[in-house]
């Protein structure tokens, strides 16, 4: 299972450039907050929700399948 995560996981990575990727895993994955994440990437916290966003969906499009 964990092998599944971790190469479901660099597939989405590849789709995105570093800096949208790595936001995206600070909010989400790591779970630090809003206003951590938009200082340390100099980011608004409108920024920052739509990358979560476009990354999460593919992202879930990927795992879904994992949860069952």
């Amino acid at each position: 299972m964990d092998e599944l995560l971790r190469r479901g996981l660099r597939q989405v990575r590849a789709k995105f450039v570093s800096h949208t990727w790595e936001m995206s895993r600070r909010a989400v994955i790591a779970q630090v907050f809003t206003s951590v994440v938009v200082q340390e990437f100099k980011a608004s916290p409108a920024a920052r929700c739509q990358t979560r966003s476009r990354v999460l969906h593919p992202l879930q499009q990927q795992l879904g399948d994992l949860d069952t």
